[in-house]
């Protein structure tokens, strides 16, 4: 006998089902004009950082190499030609008989040669202040025979202005009819290049000193030892006037009193059989001359610890005779 088929119970009996249309929920707007502008600043300030971050990875990283190599130890050898010693940049001798016109670093240099005088105008075409100056700029003047007659001495501050300045040297040193001035050197130097000095003049207290004189100055310089360096510390400047009047007395007693402002300077005048004479003592252990540029306008003062070999070669290219 069949069975009879068990009836299925309808699982979905219990369930409303809404007949209604299906409508839209918003939970939210996304505004893609914003969005799309937000990346866009973020990716441009992404690039900024990696464009400045980028020259320091890549010093960071050709030093890590240089560390990451293992030395070998297995000893090398190298022949003359393996090892090239740098040679020294000669100097460029340029003839005093032709116009010079020549560009050095940004500097236009036009040198007009007559009768022992040079004239010279150097012009800074580069457009612009350069504040990067460091170092002076020395005019050579040597004899046919390549002997140095005489430098001259372009100083740093002058360099800096955007426009043109005009010089006149005149050559005086070690003329005669076998030495007559025929080439010109323009030679940028600091103090590395500059000679060593001994002093062997020692004042009362055995410290040594440089005096250098020039026209009616007499500048002495006063060092400490520091095993022969040579280290500035002061300063003894005096000047001698051939002229009593009274507005010239007042010019020199009123440039007294601004040095006496000063702490650490000392500043007077004093009469002499003619004229008078002003004097100042610096002592540069608590005077730092640039910070009184306005009074203290003088390109021979130097500052604390100076070496000696700066001041007398700077000098000896201005003018003074430094001994």
């Amino acid at each position: 006998m069949a069975k009879k088929a068990k009836k299925q119970k309808n699982i979905y009996e219990n369930v409303k089902i809404n007949q209604q249309e299906l409508t839209p929920t918003t939970i939210g707007t996304i505004d893609e004009n914003e969005n799309n502008l937000k990346f866009v600043l973020i990716l441009f300030f992404s690039l900024i950082v990696i464009i400045f971050a980028l020259p320091y990875f890549m010093n960071w990283l050709d030093s890590f190499k240089e560390k990451s190599v293992t030395p070998s130890n297995t000893p090398q050898t190298s022949t003359n030609e393996d090892i090239k010693e740098e040679e020294p940049a000669e100097e460029q001798y340029l003839e005093l008989a032709n116009k010079i016109n020549t560009l050095i670093d940004n500097y236009r240099f036009v040198v007009n040669y007559n009768n022992n005088i040079l004239d010279v105008t150097i012009t800074n075409e580069s457009g612009a202040i350069n504040y990067l100056v460091n170092n002076p700029i020395f005019i050579e003047v040597y004899s046919q025979n390549k002997m140095l007659m005489q430098r001259f001495l372009i100083d740093k501050e002058e360099l800096i202005l955007d426009n043109s300045t005009v010089h006149n040297f005149i050559i005086t040193n070690n003329l005669s009819a076998e030495n007559t001035p025929t080439y010109l050197v323009i030679a940028n130097k600091n103090a590395n290049d500059y000679p060593a000095i001994d002093l062997k003049n020692l004042d009362s207290s055995g410290q040594p000193f440089l005096t250098c004189t020039k026209s009616n100055e007499t500048i002495i310089y006063t060092f400490k030892d520091e095993d022969k360096g040579y280290l500035l510390t002061t300063i003894n400047d005096t000047i001698r006037i051939n002229d009593n009047s009274e507005e010239t007395i007042n010019t020199y007693s009123a440039l007294a009193n601004s040095y006496q402002t000063i702490p650490g300077i000392e500043a007077d005048i004093n009469p002499e059989t003619t004229g008078f004479s002003f004097s100042a003592s610096i002592n540069l252990n608590n005077v730092k001359i640039s910070e009184h540029q306005r009074i203290l306008n003088n390109k021979a003062f130097y500052e604390l610890n100076t070496p000696a070999k700066s001041i007398n070669f700077e000098l000896s290219a201005s003018g003074y005779q430094c001994k």
